[in-house]
């Protein structure tokens, strides 16, 4: 799909891009659970205040940065706009569900190899009584936090330094307009999962300790004395749609994977699912 990106940084839509002369950033300002956790987790850090200040330096300098340069395109295009204007005549919506990503992987075939596509607009998937539509009409954005490798990694304690790691601030902002249209007679299955919870993880390590150099390194004094460090919970809350269907216009078999918002109750869910299955009548088991 023309757009998409493998290594787009998921982002969310109502953005709060502030830029930094105006509004400090901080903590809450991360856009997803997954970057709040990773800042939490920096309490790990024997210099935990310095990495923090700095993080939230270059989070709050990138985000003014691309707050400063960005400027919305879509002249004001709502959704119902757009789906009105792509109806065909007789055309009825049955039904429709919001998402914030989407996924396609396609099957290797002979010497084509296996792909996956990561579109991470929000968007919404429309049935209609002749088809299935997907639509992205958004203004988009935000600032998230990655680990990459592993900045804790032990590194000799009066040798050369390799920190094995480092933080990534990626922000962005986005004006986003797609539209997409697949007959059912295209899709050969569908189903659907939810995922939700709390996840919690616990870290038992020695007692760092200041070395005869000046450093902190493990001594082996250190190591008779080991105390948890408690990280912050992790909300899980996860629900997927997913098409198994011949992927337009070259028919490629592929898998849709749709998540859907947050907001969306289960039940929501399972009667999209059992509404599309009243129209797609051309579905089998095989995906």
């Amino acid at each position: 799909m023309a757009g998409m990106s493998q290594q787009e940084p998921l982002l969310h839509r109502d953005m709060q891009l502030q830029p930094q002369a105006q509004q400090p950033f901080t903590r809450e300002g991360f856009s997803d659970p997954q970057s709040i956790a990773t800042f939490d987790s920096l309490q790990r850090h024997i210099s935990r205040k310095v990495v923090r200040e700095k993080v939230l330096l270059a989070a709050g300098t990138t985000t003014a940065s691309v707050s400063n340069t960005f400027h919305r395109r879509n002249h004001g295009l709502t959704y119902e706009q757009l789906i009105q204007s792509m109806m065909l005549e007789g055309e009825q919506i049955m039904g429709s569900l919001e998402f914030t990503l989407m996924k396609l992987t396609t099957r290797a075939v002979n010497d084509k190899p296996e792909s996956t596509v990561i579109d991470p607009a929000p968007g919404r998937c429309v049935v209609t009584n002749q088809r299935v539509m997907i639509f992205n009409c958004e203004s988009y954005g935000g600032t998230i936090l990655q680990m990459i490798g592993d900045p804790k990694k032990p590194i000799p304690c009066c040798g050369a330094m390799d920190l094995g790691g480092h933080y990534n601030v990626a922000a962005g902002a986005k004006d986003v307009v797609r539209y997409r249209s697949f007959p059912f007679s295209d899709f050969l299955s569908v189903s659907m999962s939810s995922n939700t919870g709390v996840d919690a993880v616990t870290e038992v390590r020695p007692h760092m300790e200041e070395g005869c150099c000046g450093c902190n390194c493990i001594s082996l004094m250190s190591l008779k004395d080991w105390k948890p460090v408690f990280m912050p919970q992790l909300i899980v809350e996860e629900h997927y749609i997913q098409f198994a269907l011949h992927l337009p216009p070259w028919g490629d078999k592929t898998h849709m994977q749709l998540k859907v918002s947050s907001g969306t109750s289960l039940t929501a869910m399972c009667n999209f699912v059992a509404m599309f299955q009243g129209h797609a009548l051309f579905l089998s088991t095989r995906d």
